[in-house]
């Protein structure tokens, strides 16, 4: 071997453990976080972002729904499981959604016809799925 194609090994080699080391913690990280609840958190928080954005746009489907609700539920089942566990919105979004979700229900609600239940609920998500559902319900059939 060459003095060259020994430094390329070296570098080679180091490169690979520094990679394997790396997605190690990284492994570790996330195996942490997802005991913790933050990856869901995470997750939820993304998909919230998505559908918050495509509602705003009127460009709602019903994967982006469907995201929203599979996540809204792993996020129940993990707080069932562990306890102390909340999600937590940070203030601005949290009133973004209340009062999105107050507008945006009423209005898909009565503009298709669909007798709108009681959205008197202080519980976020518990509206949130309401509206959810609704909408899902819409786009589905009419």
């Amino acid at each position: 071997m060459t003095k060259k194609q020994k430094i390329k090994f070296i570098a080679l080699l180091s490169t690979t453990a520094s990679l394997a080391i790396g997605s190690y913690f990284f492994k570790k990280k996330v195996e942490k976080m997802k005991e913790n609840g933050t990856f869901n958190t995470i997750v939820f928080k993304k998909r919230l972002n998505q559908y918050l954005k495509a509602a705003k746009k009127d460009e709602l489907t019903l994967e982006i729904i469907d995201g929203l609700l599979a996540e809204l539920d792993k996020m129940n089942d993990f707080k069932a499981t562990h306890e102390g566990f909340e999600l937590n919105l940070d203030t601005d979004k949290y009133m973004e959604l209340q009062d999105y979700l107050d507008a945006y229900y009423s209005r898909l609600a009565s503009s298709n016809h669909f007798k709108q239940a009681d959205t008197n609920e202080d519980n976020t998500q518990v509206r949130l799925r309401k509206c959810l559902n609704t909408q899902k319900y819409i786009l589905e059939n009419l």
